[in-house]
């Protein structure tokens, strides 16, 4: 069995809203170790149709470096084939989902209304509760705070209130390019996420 990704589960459910949508694909199956959310696609990983698609993100490298998957994963808009990045990161016990799905581009440039916000946070808890990952691990700050509605939150596990279910929420430094200047000072978080979830 193939696993589901989210544009697939929302054009069975909203056709309507799967045509106006400029989502990526969202990557979920049952038994998940951690789903990674970002804030939004970037221009870049839009236009190659991938999570991450920026060769100077440190995303994928990342993944393994702290042993979250076993060999390099080359980003590429293979979805649909089989064996593919996505796929791979499926039997790795990954996820991907980003905060808002139907914008893209930099987070100064997504438009955060509060009627937005709103709608991402209910996509989001709606999308987990769905899934159960152990861990729903926020790629950078903005979109944990945007989904708590808090103003400020530190990196790695938060509080038990916070859980959505069995998922506990986690987050993490960003491995967009923007955020390079701290990567260094706060990179251990994410060594502190892969051995939580050994």
């Amino acid at each position: 069995m193939r696993p589901v990704f989210w544009r697939d589960f929302l054009y069975m459910t909203d056709p309507q809203t799967y045509l106006k949508s400029k989502c990526l694909p969202e990557v979920a199956d049952k038994n998940l170790n951690v789903v990674f959310c970002g804030m939004a696609a970037g221009k870049q990983a839009a236009q190659m149709e991938h999570h991450y698609g920026n060769p100077r993100n440190l995303f994928w490298s990342t993944l393994l470096k702290e042993k979250f998957i076993g060999k390099p994963i080359v980003p590429t808009s293979d979805h649909k084939q089989r064996n593919s990045s996505y796929e791979q990161l499926i039997k790795h016990k990954i996820g991907l989902t980003d905060f808002i799905v139907d914008q893209c581009g930099n987070d100064d440039e997504l438009k955060l209304d509060r009627a937005a916000v709103k709608q991402a946070r209910y996509r989001l808890m709606l999308f987990i509760i769905r899934w159960q990952p152990k861990y729903l691990a926020f790629n950078g700050k903005q979109a944990a705070k945007l989904y708590l509605g808090v103003d400020k939150i530190d990196y790695g596990l938060q509080p038990g209130n916070h859980d959505i279910g069995e998922t506990k929420l986690f987050v993490l430094p960003s491995t967009s390019p923007a955020a390079s200047r701290w990567w260094g000072k706060y990179e251990y978080h994410w060594c502190d996420l892969a051995k939580m979830i050994k």
